[in-house]
């Protein structure tokens, strides 16, 4: 009979607080050496057949972009800070306008764009290139800066320079597609879970390509997918939401739906529930670190080790088809 394969993923996978940190330097000497981190990552395929999942635990990284309150001037009760959209280079996360001579920015405010229309600009926010972000004129949202997605809403407006032309982060469940994902057969509508492992709350998405980077980050999402978790929103008091709880990803290459039904039918179906019980323990004891060895000791001990939350795990992993077999669950879990 088949049976399911757990395999690491190579890579420096990153994730939020999952990730190198630089040597901080006072005074020309270092005061805290530099840390390397990373994110560990585990294939899971039937047999010797290509991988149908990747398991791995991070912090969220909240992408708030395409949301129509994510990035304002000082006096707005802003989602995200205005240097996150690339002040500090060249604008990305907002739509932005040069000004030239035979350009200029009209008394009111008031330039006109690419396209021939004429879009209201902040002067007080140019990125480094001289490029000034464009303000909402209208909605509930007007005097914040239109802020951008690598995807356009089928349903807004056909001018680039109107908030509803974008993807909202606040309103759709997607999570950044990095060029590390990419090269693993993660492409772009791909589906992908998430699961709190304190509250047992779970949340999907599919992956946005275009939002992530050539780089090898992992869990970057967007602000729907943190409030679809159970996160709380963030409030002007906060310079950041909360994210500061244990989150595991599942992340189905090649495919656009949850593809749990491929272990459905193996003698070992309920380990996916288990590998996510242990990881969760052995990242708690350390960040970033595999739950692999532990997982084949456990397995190697005739899988005796009692898994307190391999019920609630299976459970919330059943919304998304998760199904193991009656035998498999009693092995993975023996209360007895």
């Amino acid at each position: 009979m088949s049976s399911l394969t757990f395999k690491t993923v190579p890579g420096h996978w990153q994730g939020n607080d999952y990730k190198d940190k630089k040597a901080v330097i006072k005074d020309g000497k270092i005061v805290k050496p530099a840390e390397k981190h990373q994110v560990s990552m585990t294939s899971v395929a039937v047999d010797q057949q290509s991988p149908f999942a990747f398991i791995f635990m991070t912090h969220m990284n909240i992408d708030f972009d395409g949301a129509a309150n994510a990035y304002g001037p000082a006096d707005k009760d802003t989602l995200d800070w205005i240097d996150n959209a690339g002040r500090g280079t060249h604008y990305y996360g907002v739509m932005s306008v040069l000004p030239t001579a035979k350009n200029p920015v009209g008394d009111d405010g008031m330039i006109t764009a690419d396209d021939g229309t004429r879009v209201k600009v902040d002067k007080r926010y140019p990125d480094s290139k001289g490029y000034l972000p464009v303000v909402q004129q209208t909605g509930p949202f007007a005097g914040f800066f239109v802020s951008t997605t690598s995807k356009r809403n089928p349903n807004g407006s056909k001018s680039r320079y109107e908030q509803s032309h974008y993807v909202d982060s606040a309103a759709v469940p997607y999570s950044a597609l990095s060029g590390g994902l990419h090269g693993q057969g993660v492409g772009d509508g791909n589906f992908g879970m998430a699961i709190r492992l304190d509250t047992f709350a779970t949340a999907g998405f599919q992956f946005l390509g275009g939002e992530g980077n050539a780089s090898h980050a992992v869990g970057e999402c967007s602000y729907k997918v943190f409030l679809d978790i159970g996160g709380k929103p963030k409030t002007r008091g906060q310079s950041w939401v909360n994210n500061n709880f244990p989150t595991c990803f599942v992340v189905f290459p090649h495919s656009n739906v949850p593809a749990f039904l491929r272990a459905t039918f193996v003698e070992n179906s309920g380990d996916i529930a288990a590998f996510i019980a242990l990881q969760a323990q052995v990242d708690k004891r350390a960040r970033g670190t595999s739950a692999l060895p532990q997982f084949n000791k456990w397995i190697a001990g005739g899988r005796k080790e009692t898994l307190k939350d391999y019920p609630a795990i299976a459970f919330a992993l059943l919304k998304f088809g998760y199904v193991p077999s009656v035998m498999s669950t009693l092995r993975a879990y023996n209360p007895f």
